[in-house]
């Protein structure tokens, strides 16, 4: 129950973000937001891992947002998920101890750091200079969502869907016996999250449960176990986002914007519309 109940708390989150980091493109109504968001859910579990957020831009662009805005939207979304778990997730996993096998763990991450922060400078040298093209348009797109006031309850939204992400897999562990705290949650969440990143089959079908289960073997957990709680973690994603989906997968049979969309794209000027 707890752990459907995070798992539910994750969408819930997940599409008023979505809202906000469109708001500097398009008035995206809520209704119009749950029905992209849980539709690229819906199209991840039936044709394949990876196309959620193909699917959400595909969305957009039907609805006449510019194909440029769109993707600035989805890279963005992208970004903040990035930067979350890299400057509040894994700081916590480093800080209770890596267990000799996840070493590579913190150079992964010093890494992945280091890219969080150059694509950051990346994007403020772009702003300041008013250069165009995509990185130009997203770093418009980081000016109007900050004043705005968009950005800072994105920042919090993605937070939240994370660490109930997070909760929903600790429930999982748990459920099935695993002796698990919160360092075993975290890497067991890194192992399903990076398993997730691959395009494989639909649902990734076997791929995040390997991920589980090899990161949880590192730990000293029974592969059975790994493997039952993986697919735990599993079957609750597919309870909570499939149904919701399928009902919004057919969203270009109707508009789902309180109006026509009105979409700003950036410019030189410090990303004016």
């Amino acid at each position: 129950a707890l752990a459907v109940a995070a798992k539910a708390l994750v969408g819930a989150a997940s599409t008023p973000r979505f809202r906000r980091l469109a708001a500097p493109w398009v008035g995206l109504s809520f209704r119009g937001a749950i029905s992209i968001v849980f539709a690229g859910y819906a199209a991840t579990h039936i044709f394949g891992a990876g196309l959620s957020s193909p699917y959400r831009g595909y969305a957009l662009a039907r609805e006449g947002v510019a194909a440029g805005a769109a993707v600035t939207l989805i890279a963005l979304e992208k970004y903040l998920e990035l930067l979350v778990f890299v400057l509040l997730v894994m700081p916590v996993a480093l800080a209770l101890g890596t267990p000799g096998p996840l070493r590579w763990v913190f150079l992964g991450w010093a890494v992945t750091l280091a890219v969080v922060l150059a694509i950051g400078l990346v994007l403020y040298l772009v702003q300041k200079r008013g250069r165009s093209g995509r990185l130009g348009r997203m770093a418009g797109g980081l000016v109007k969502l900050r004043a705005g006031r968009h950005l800072h309850v994105a920042v919090a939204l993605t937070a939240l869907a994370t660490l109930s992400d997070l909760v929903c897999l600790y429930a999982s562990l748990r459920a099935v016996g695993v002796p698990a705290g919160l360092r075993t949650a975290i890497f067991a969440h890194l192992g399903a999250q990076l398993a997730l990143t691959i395009p494989g089959p639909p649902s990734s079908a076997g791929v995040l449960e390997a991920g589980v289960v090899i990161t949880l073997g590192t730990l000293g957990i029974d592969a059975g176990q790994a493997l039952a709680a993986g697919l735990l973690f599993h079957a609750v994603r597919i309870l909570v986002e499939l149904p919701v989906g399928l009902s919004f997968l057919r969203t270009t049979a109707w508009r789902p914007w309180r109006g026509a969309p009105v979409v700003m794209e950036a410019t030189p000027d410090r990303g004016s519309a």
